[in-house]
């Protein structure tokens, strides 16, 4: 606050762009296409972002639309990216626009119209389609910055074919030496997400990121990080110069830098990410132990729960089966959805909810977290609905960002144990393979196409069996990445789908799986986590009795260690082993000779 020349009064301060920019907004109704252009491309540049404002704007935008020159279409495009106004229908007006005129449009602006668009998760097929025809055509004549930006859009709608993708970053590489640290962590970036992984480009952002390091922002440092770790390029020199630029100055990236970091060093091994993790966690602590109401030390805990914890209480309803003063885990059975609700959004039909029983167990006056769905109600970590198996939730906002930093850092571990058709060859322990989904529609998720993210599954044999004349593996799994449908999807990309799949099995398959397992064989059986006194939490369940029993009707393919294995897991006579401690069935084999 400002004090004014009156006794103890005082008036806010007010940037005198802002109050420009409101006295503007008064008149913009009388305002010409090219004033209404030069007003937004204003309000960008004063960070100015009334809401109320800007949609009175973007109405005025609209109606004066086919006036604008296409420069001015592309500083409207920009300035509401810039400022992340949601509207699709001024985009898709915009894009339209552009559309029309692409041929005129010089490179700069064709640009930022693509990088506007693509930073609105604008997809507009008619002016990709488009852009891509002239892009071929004069890729040579746009700058480092514009060959950056569209790069960046294309990786971030994926809508380019993989040789104008080529072509571009071909480009970009000539002039690298010219081009800003946030320039080439964006086109690390884009390598990454497109699985581009360009040798030669990616050598030279290496080098000239270890000559430039220390120009780096906090972001585009973890941006560079996170790119090069998603593409497995490991370069111990510019890991170690990132990791030593990181840790001296913790304090100035944000948690989404740092979580960024987390998972790119975890991708290199426990022993890279140990120096960045031990530093996050006080920043975190520092960061944000007083900014919300999370003072648990009073709460009282319930911790004597055995560590494998058989299921009970009503049937088909979730279990707390570890409760702790800021944290907790739960059973979530089959039907039910890892939902982020607040509460307001009606449960489809025969499908309950996760957040409501959540809110329902932890009122929210207290544990404000479980209706926060911008924080995912505190659950950490999503599980398939026709799935059962452990989650684990955050009781306070302290509790959530300190499981977050675990998660990324690799330090939670998530274990399952699934049914697949065939036998799975014993010695295949890791599936690697990239995961692509659509945040905003629900399809399926698909291996190796442009986009996909990195995705992680290791294996462990229990047990060859058959039912009638069909085969199939008993595998206990481990997730390095938690991907949606990841399990599922990478074991029908073998060719050993998880029994009762509905989704990545034949539709035979899945009829014939159902008149003896009715629901899909994937069940989260083990979680370790670190609670806030950093200790470790180990929490196995044995299966439900819907899995157990169809493990009854198996025959194992040998007397062995095959038999011995469905034995334990169908009668749960003992704590399930975590992954690393299970004995895949050829070891079995070897010992038993």
């Amino acid at each position: 606050m400002a004090q004014d020349s009156g006794p103890g009064a005082c008036v806010p301060d007010v940037h005198p762009g802002d109050a420009l920019c409101l006295e503007a907004s008064l008149k913009f109704e009388k305002f010409e296409p090219q004033d209404v252009s030069n007003l937004v491309w204003a309000f960008a540049t004063f960070q100015f972002r009334d809401v109320e404002v800007f949609d009175r704007l973007s109405d005025q935008t609209l109606q004066v639309i086919q006036g604008l020159t296409l420069q001015g279409v592309s500083d409207i495009a920009w300035a509401y990216a810039t400022l992340e106004i949601p509207n699709a229908k001024l985009f898709q007006a915009l894009a339209g626009k552009s559309a029309s005129g692409i041929e005129r449009i010089k490179p700069q602006e064709l640009a930022a119209v693509a990088w506007s668009l693509a930073k609105a998760t604008m997809h507009s097929a008619d002016f990709f389609s488009q852009l891509e025809k002239v892009v071929a055509d004069r890729v040579d004549t746009f700058s480092s910055q514009g060959l950056s930006m569209l790069v960046w859009a294309f990786a971030r709608l994926h809508v380019a074919e993989q040789e104008l993708l080529r072509a571009l970053l071909r480009e970009a590489q000539a002039s690298l030496s010219a081009a800003p640290p946030r320039q080439l962590a964006n086109l690390a970036w884009a390598c990454a997400v497109l699985a581009a992984a360009e040798r030669e480009l990616l050598d030279a952002i290496a080098e000239e990121t270890r000559a430039r390091a220390g120009a780096f922002s906090p972001q585009e440092l973890s941006t560079l990080a996170w790119a090069f770790a998603a593409v497995d390029r490991r370069d111990p020199e510019l890991f170690d110069e990132i990791r030593a630029l990181v840790v001296a100055d913790l304090g100035a990236y944000s948690r989404d830098d740092l979580c960024m970091l987390l998972w790119a060093f975890a991708r290199l091994g426990p022993n890279s990410v140990k120096a960045v993790y031990l530093s996050a966690q006080s920043v975190f602590a520092r960061q944000g132990s007083s900014a919300l109401p999370d003072n648990v030390e009073n709460y009282a805990s319930v911790t004597g729960l055995a560590p494998c914890v058989p299921l009970q209480g009503a049937r088909g309803q979730p279990v707390t089966l570890l409760d702790l003063p800021d944290r907790m885990v739960i059973h979530k059975p089959v039907g039910w959805e890892v939902d982020h609700s607040d509460g307001g959004k009606p449960a489809p039909s025969r499908i309950s909810q996760l957040s409501r029983h959540l809110q329902a167990a932890y009122p929210s006056r207290r544990w404000h977290i479980v209706r926060d769905s911008q924080q995912q109600c505190g659950v950490l970590h999503r599980l398939d609905v026709p799935c059962s198996g452990i989650i684990l939730g955050a009781k306070t906002y302290a509790a959530w960002r300190d499981l977050k930093l675990q998660l990324d850092a690799g330090v939670i571990k998530r274990d399952y144990i699934i049914l697949s058709h065939g036998w799975l060859p014993p010695r295949r322990w890791e599936i690697s393979a990239r995961v692509f989904w659509r945040k905003d529609r629900w399809f399926p998720s698909t291996v190796r196409v442009p986009g996909g993210r990195p995705a992680s599954t290791w294996l462990k044999v229990l047990a060859h069996a058959h039912h009638g004349i069909e085969a199939f593996s008993l595998v206990a799994v481990r997730i390095a990445t938690g991907r949606r449908h990841q399990i599922r999807l990478h074991t029908a990309h073998l060719g050993h789908a998880v029994v009762s799949d509905g989704i990545y099995s034949a539709y035979a398959a899945t009829s014939s799986d159902r008149t003896w397992c009715q629901q899909t064989f994937l069940h989260r059986y083990h979680l370790a986590f670190e609670d806030r006194r950093r200790i470790r939490r180990d929490v196995s369940q044995t299966l439900p009795t819907t899995l157990s029993d169809v493990l009854g009707l198996l025959q194992p393919r040998t007397p062995g260690p095959s038999s011995r294995a469905l034995r334990c897991w169908r009668l749960g006579v003992r704590s399930p082993r975590p992954w690393d401690r299970a004995e895949r069935l050829l070891e079995k084999k070897k010992k038993e000779k």
